[in-house]
C-alpha cells in the first residue's frame, strides 16, 4: 500500500466525570468497576451530528495544503441513525427517512465546501467501524478512482440511553473524528490492514448464550492472529507498539487470550480522558501521539480495533 492517513479533525465536546452518571444499583456497580478500572471521564457533545462533522471537517483541512475542492470522494460514518432532528434542516419540509443524508449532505457539500466529494458511506462493524471504513477508502484510491478521500466519523449517544454498552464493555463518548486518505509525503503510511469477522460470534449473541459466545470469540481470535501473521509476516505480539480500544480489562482479558499477547502490551492512553468513542479510540489515540509529539519518523505503530464479531487491524509508519 502507498495510501497514508493525514490531517486529522476533531469535534470532541465536553468533558464529564463519570461521577455525574446515574442508574439503578445494577448499573451503579458496573460503573464503580470502571472507576476501578481507570475510567473517569466521557465526552458528551451537544452539537447534532452534522456540526460535528462540519466541525471536524473545518480543523481536518485546517492542518493540510489539501483544499477542499481537491477532494474528490468522501466516506462518512455513523451508527447514530436517531438523530434527524438537525439544526441545518430547522423550517424545511423533509421526509423523516431521509433527513439524516439530506443534513448531513448539506453540511458536507454546502456548508464544508466538499464540492467535488463524490459520496459513500459505512456502518456495519459497529465497534470495528474503523477498520472498515479505512479500507473502503483506502480501496478507492488504491484503484486509481479517486485522489484525495475524506473520512468522517460521527457518532454521539441518543437522549436517555445508557452510556453504559449493552455488552458492558465501556463507556461511550459522544466524538466526531475527520482524517484524509491520499498520497501525502506527510502523515502515516498505511502498511497493512486486516480484517476478520466472527459470525459464530454474532449467532451465540443472538441466541443469548454467553458462554458460547466467548469460546466462538476465543476461537475467532485466534483465526484472526493467524490472519495478521500471513498478512504482516508477524505475529501481533511482534510489533513494538499495539494500541487498543478503550475497552475494559475483561473483555481485553478474553482478547489478549485469543490473540496470545500479554495485556500489558496493549496501550489505550486515553481511557480515561474519553472512554470509548465508539470506533474512533484508534484515531483518537493517533491524533495524541501526533499532539503530544511522542512519535518519530520510521516507527511502526499497529491498531487494534475490536467489535463483538468483528475484528481489524491496521499497521501504520510514521513518515
Amino acid at each position: 500500500m502507498t495510501a497514508t492517513i493525514h490531517a486529522i479533525g476533531c469535534s470532541i465536546g465536553s468533558a464529564v466525570s463519570m461521577e455525574e452518571l446515574e442508574g439503578n444499583e445494577v448499573e451503579k456497580e458496573i460503573l464503580a468497576f470502571f472507576r476501578k478500572d481507570g475510567f473517569s471521564h466521557f465526552t458528551r457533545n451537544d452539537l447534532d451530528l452534522a456540526d460535528m462533522a462540519t466541525e471536524a471537517i473545518f480543523n481536518s483541512l485546517a492542518d493540510t495544503s489539501v483544499t477542499a475542492k481537491d477532494i474528490d470522494a468522501l466516506v462518512f460514518c455513523t451508527e447514530s441513525f436517531w438523530n434527524t432532528e438537525l439544526v441545518i434542516l430547522e423550517g424545511k419540509n423533509i421526509a423523516q427517512h431521509s433527513r439524516l443524508r439530506e443534513g448531513l449532505l448539506q453540511a458536507i457539500f454546502l456548508r464544508s465546501g466538499l464540492v467535488n466529494a463524490y459520496p459513500y458511506a459505512n456502518w456495519m462493524s459497529a465497534c470495528a467501524n474503523f477498520v472498515s471504513t479505512l479500507s473502503l477508502a483506502t480501496g478507492l484510491l488504491e484503484t486509481g478512482q479517486h485522489r484525495n478521500v475524506i473520512v468522517i466519523m460521527a457518532d454521539r449517544l441518543a437522549p436517555k440511553a445508557s452510556r453504559i454498552m449493552p455488552n458492558g464493555a465501556s463507556i461511550l463518548s459522544d466524538m466526531a473524528v475527520c482524517f484524509l486518505v491520499g498520497h501525502s509525503l506527510q502523515g502515516y503510511k498505511i502498511r497493512h490492514i486486516v480484517t476478520h469477522v466472527a459470525t459464530a460470534v454474532f449467532a451465540a449473541q443472538e441466541r443469548g448464550d454467553p458462554q458460547a459466545r466467548v469460546l466462538e470469540m476465543l476461537q475467532s481470535l485466534q483465526e484472526f492472529g493467524t490472519k495478521i501473521k500471513a498478512k504482516t509476516g508477524r505475529t501481533l505480539g511482534e510489533f513494538d507498539s499495539i494500541f487498543v480500544d478503550c475497552l475494559n480489562s475483561n473483555f481485553l482479558g478474553v482478547v489478549c487470550a485469543g490473540l496470545k499477547i500479554k495485556p500489558n502490551s496493549l496501550s489505550s492512553p486515553l481511557k480515561a480522558r474519553f472512554a470509548h468513542a465508539f470506533s474512533m479510540d484508534s484515531l483518537l489515540a493517533l491524533f495524541h501521539l501526533e499532539a503530544t509529539k511522542q512519535l518519530s519518523s520510521g516507527e511502526t505503530l499497529a491498531f487494534l480495533n475490536v467489535g463483538p464479531w468483528a475484528f481489524g487491524l491496521v499497521v501504520l509508519e510514521v513518515v
